[in-house]
């Protein structure tokens, strides 16, 4: 087992110190491993990745140890070498010692920042089987679910839900609130439902990015408030990568059927023509004789006909391009989603059930062709999956919580709260 959760927050000035106690004693005994291990995942608790890996790398030609071997690809992969990283969890033999799913968490993290979000969520359900009441990897396969959805040419709506239910069965990490609301946002504007977008939109209170802007002013919009949304949108544009999403998802909007964008509350004209698309407004937008207004506006007036009854999702299914709608669900499944939608949170393995049952189940329609890994389920409602056997018979570990006080120096090092290693370490 591991120590410590280094991504958990800890309070600085504590933490502050126990890295100073950490120090005097690897200073007063530099062959100690045990302290230096301990060191390395202070250092990562408080974000010093260099420092982290030079314990790290003192300890790893002395001591072979799967738990070293994860936290060095951890470092490497919060460096950003994910090469490094992926190759280090390759080696790791996992015999029970390190008996957690953190390593599947982090492999599928290497694979979500290297954009194989298929990979990525095969990774966090192996990870669920392992930790079935763990909230990280359901927050992880969330995020990599709706990254897949963005350009995934199948079934964008039962991914969507799938995140959706994953979201809604954990309570947020305090480092993830921001992320965990701005990425419901996006959830609940692809599933047609902006009220309840523009709800956790507006609470990542901290995240101002220009991803958040897009999102906020594109609910605002289909919301009917035009004005409102149009400062937010005008704050996307200045980025250049998002420009271009912009423009096509308003094009997007502008070719929806007109009894959606109405359900959504968006204004239209006497012909059911949206608001919207008007010179003016999207010129305040994009500025005046912009490429991109008469690229929106001409989608508006001309929509072909194979889009009349269905989005532009549905109507494109192969196209790798990332819409803003999901498929456009039946009637009876769109009460089922408004009711999950504004129910209480759910025991997460019964949320495991629900979306798996719910998954498509024909060849085509399949989640990931070649991996096939779903969310883990159980026949009996009180099965659980075994937790893998800690193995930790050599006292490996301390807690950082035992450090508490003034730094240790000199002589008092040897008053700190760690037993003494094996004499074969000491050699």
């Amino acid at each position: 087992m591991l120590t410590v959760n280094v991504e958990a927050e800890f309070d600085s000035a504590r933490l502050m110190r126990a890295i100073a106690h950490l120090e005097s004693a690897v200073r007063a005994d530099p062959k100690n491993l045990r302290y230096r291990k301990v060191l390395a995942e202070a250092y990562l608790a408080a974000h010093r990745f260099d420092a982290a890996l030079d314990q790290l790398r003192a300890i790893r030609p002395r001591r072979s140890d799967p738990r070293v071997e994860y936290l060095l690809a951890y470092t490497c992969y919060r460096l950003g070498e994910l090469d490094e990283a992926s190759a280090l969890l390759n080696q790791i033999d996992d015999d029970d010692q390190v008996g957690f799913s953190r390593l599947h968490q982090l492999a599928g993290r290497i694979r979500h920042d290297r954009g194989q979000f298929a990979e990525a969520v095969n990774e966090f359900a192996q990870a669920l089987i392992l930790s079935p009441d763990s909230p990280a990897p359901k927050w992880h396969m969330a995020r990599s679910l709706v990254a897949h959805a963005a350009t995934q040419g199948e079934d964008r709506l039962g991914l969507f839900r799938r995140a959706l239910g994953l979201l809604k069965s954990i309570k947020p990490d305090p480092n993830h609130e921001d992320e965990w609301h701005e990425t419901l946002g996006r959830i609940y504007l692809a599933l047609h439902q902006p009220i309840e977008a523009l709800r956790h939109l507006e609470r990542s209170v901290r995240s101002n990015g220009a991803e958040k802007s897009l999102l906020l002013g594109l609910a605002w919009l289909l919301r009917g408030e035009d004005d409102k949304g149009r400062p937010y949108l005008r704050e996307a544009v200045r980025n250049a990568a998002l420009r271009p999403r912009c423009a096509a998802y308003l094009a997007e909007i502008a070719t929806t059927p007109r009894h959606l964008l109405e359900r959504m509350g968006l204004r239209t004209g006497r012909a059911g023509i949206p608001l919207f698309l008007d010179e003016t407004y999207l010129g305040t937008i994009f500025g005046n004789g912009a490429p991109e207004v008469l690229q929106i506006i001409n989608a508006g007036l001309r929509p072909r006909a194979d889009l009349m009854g269905r989005t532009q999702a549905e109507a494109d299914p192969d196209r790798r391009v990332d819409h803003l709608f999901a498929p456009a669900p039946r009637a009876n499944e769109a009460e089922a989603a408004d009711a999950g939608s504004t129910a209480g949170t759910t025991h997460p393995d019964a949320v495991a059930t629900r979306l798996v049952e719910s998954s498509p189940r024909s060849q085509g329609d399949r989640l990931f062709p070649r991996t096939m890994i779903e969310l883990p389920q159980s026949d009996d409602a009180t099965e659980r999956v075994e937790h893998p056997i800690e193995v930790d018979e050599e006292d490996w570990d301390i807690g950082l919580a035992e450090l508490d006080g003034p730094p240790a120096s000199g002589d008092r090092t040897a008053q700190m709260p760690i037993q003494d290693d094996e004499e074969d370490e000491r050699r």
